[in-house]
């Protein structure tokens, strides 16, 4: 399963984490790659978190998976215009997880 800036869209890492176990099959792979920018922790009355990748892995092993490959800090483009010098960019993670074995 691939997931590319979806903790940025989710208000809980734990639901997101708990979300992918259940859509991935059994020993595949979460690809994910994104920036742990949260959107909705900065809006008040709505519930948000915002872990560390520590946390976020701490959360993912919790519930199963085996991180197999990480790296912090890799730029990517978020927005651009190639007509001007207007561009965002963030220092995001990427991870490979792999999901156990469901029990038979």
């Amino acid at each position: 399963m691939e997931s590319k800036f979806s903790f940025r869209l989710s208000q809980s890492p734990r639901d997101q984490s708990q979300l992918t176990r259940a859509v991935a099959s059994s020993r595949g792979y979460w690809v994910n790659l994104g920036p742990l920018l949260y959107h909705f922790a900065d809006q008040p009355g709505e519930p948000s978190i915002e872990p560390s990748f520590e946390e976020v892995k701490a959360i993912s092993t919790g519930l199963g998976f085996e991180i197999t490959v990480e790296d912090m800090g890799l730029h990517t483009a978020y927005t651009q215009n190639p007509q001007s010098m207007l561009k965002y960019e963030y220092r995001s993670v990427f991870f490979v997880a792999r999901k156990p074995n469901s029990p038979s």
